[in-house]
């Protein structure tokens, strides 16, 4: 069941590590899917929770709130790095909006990156990752800065970046032919539409 409203129990138990104390372990669950947002704006956030005793962590437990965003950057980012490692899938996209908010699509999807991450946090090298220690300690404001800076220029793909010189090209002849916008209305519509962007990219990305 989906719920709007965080409780303090999830949809499946923190796991007990089977090692003791004296050995490493590092054990993740994906538990408790809330719907937040309205609209274009809503998706799905996860409470994930970590226990270790790894040295690197910050301490025996953390727990992190997550969407499936963050999950697509932290397999983005080991897909960049670890060439010649298998990279576990993510769950599919739902691309009909009936179905991608219904109790069982959400549990299967929580159960799949549930799994998901698993598979990276008992992987020998994957386990040591920056990026994974930055998906399950960081504080979401931290988390939601490294995934937007993702979306720079510096990552863009050649055509967008012809898209964007082509736009530079049109708002220089605008200015030369004189039909530029007043500065203000400018910025304004900058602001807009780059929030938009944001928002749209989010709700793509969650469906």
């Amino acid at each position: 069941m989906i719920t709007t409203q965080r409780s303090f129990s999830g949809s499946s138990p923190p796991r007990s590590p089977l090692s003791s104390s004296s050995q490493p372990f590092l054990s993740v669950s994906v538990t408790d899917p809330v719907k937040l947002g309205n609209g274009v704006q809503a998706y799905i956030s996860y409470r994930v929770i970590t226990k270790t005793n790894f040295p690197e962590y910050q301490g025996p437990e953390k727990i992190v709130i997550r969407r499936y965003n963050d999950f697509v950057w932290l397999r983005d980012r080991l897909f960049d790095k670890y060439k010649g490692i298998f990279i576990p899938p993510l769950p599919e996209k739902s691309a009909l909006e009936k179905f991608r908010f219904s109790a069982e699509f959400i549990e299967m999807r929580r159960q799949a990156l549930d799994v998901f991450v698993n598979r990276i946090a008992s992987h020998p090298e994957l386990q040591q990752s920056h990026d994974l220690r930055t998906f399950l300690q960081a504080e979401e404001e931290t988390m939601e800065r490294a995934r937007f800076q993702e979306t720079g220029i510096f990552k863009k793909k050649p055509a967008d970046l012809m898209q964007i010189f082509k736009d530079v090209q049109s708002k220089v002849s605008d200015v030369v032919l004189g039909k530029e916008k007043p500065w203000k209305n400018r910025i304004l519509n900058m602001k807009n539409s780059k929030r938009y962007i944001l928002e749209l990219e989010d709700h793509l990305a969650e469906a």
